[in-house]
């Protein structure tokens, strides 16, 4: 699944591309890329071009509960963003215990632990073996599931005031020792 605005910096036209590779790995596989935006009819487009329709379907908005229970069933969240602040969509699916398999970009990197709770790549192929790895493999999917969940569970509020008073004792002891 992927989750998004239809846009260019997301590249669901690319995902589209990649996905086509994973189904002659995993020929039933399905895709759901749920979101509006202008770039609908030209991934429709890529969808018709490669002859994957009967894998790929794009519901548009989705409610939020129809959302929560795709990301509880989905085997795999995937963003091939080119850009991304922080990758909330992915750190929204790994709380549902979904793994993530994404580009290897800053805001990605950030969301995920790569081979924790998901696997990140560059290139196209290294996407789709990725993909299929997870589609596949019960044993990474199911280490990448837990890891999902751990991740997720350190993305709290608490987690983060905590991490920044780390921080900052961490410098006061740097500066008490500079002054002695």
């Amino acid at each position: 699944m992927a989750v998004g605005r239809l846009v260019p910096v997301r590249d669901f036209r690319r995902l589209v591309g990649i996905w086509a590779k994973v189904l002659d790995k995993v020929p039933d596989a399905e895709l759901v890329i749920v979101g509006e935006g202008y770039e609908r009819p030209l991934i429709e487009a890529e969808v018709a071009r490669l002859g994957v329709s009967g894998s790929v379907r794009l519901p548009g908005r989705i409610s939020d509960a129809e959302l929560l229970d795709l990301y509880r069933r989905s085997w795999a969240a995937t963003s091939v963003s080119v850009r991304e602040g922080w990758g909330m969509t992915l750190t929204e699916a790994a709380a549902c215990g979904t793994p993530a398999v994404a580009t290897d970009i800053a805001g990605h990197a950030d969301a995920v632990v790569k081979d924790r709770s998901g696997l990140l790549a560059d290139h196209d192929d290294d996407l789709a073996a990725a993909l299929v790895s997870v589609l596949t493999d019960s044993v990474l999917r199911n280490r990448l599931e837990s890891g999902a969940l751990q991740r997720a569970g350190e993305l709290t509020w608490q987690h983060a005031a905590l991490a920044n008073f780390e921080v900052l004792a961490a410098d006061a002891r740097a500066r008490a020792g500079r002054r002695q």
